[in-house]
């Protein structure tokens, strides 16, 4: 299980996976979304990827689907 949690007052995300809680806070634009990890900088997207394909033991990619 990977929980992802908005927190607004904040402007972050907080994520909590097997290998541990993370907050990402808001560091794009609307037009090249991005939220950095506030300890080690690390994007988030590729980070939700990361701990999808550890967990599952196969490869999972994520990412953001534009409308």
């Amino acid at each position: 299980v990977i929980v992802v949690n908005t927190q607004p007052p904040l402007h972050e995300i907080w994520v909590a996976a097997k290998s541990g809680g993370y907050h990402y806070r808001w560091a794009g634009t609307l037009a090249a979304p991005l939220w950095l990890d506030t300890k080690t900088g690390r994007e988030l997207l590729s980070d939700l990827s990361a701990f999808a394909t550890a967990q599952a033991g196969q490869t999972i990619n994520v990412s953001l689907v534009k409308r």
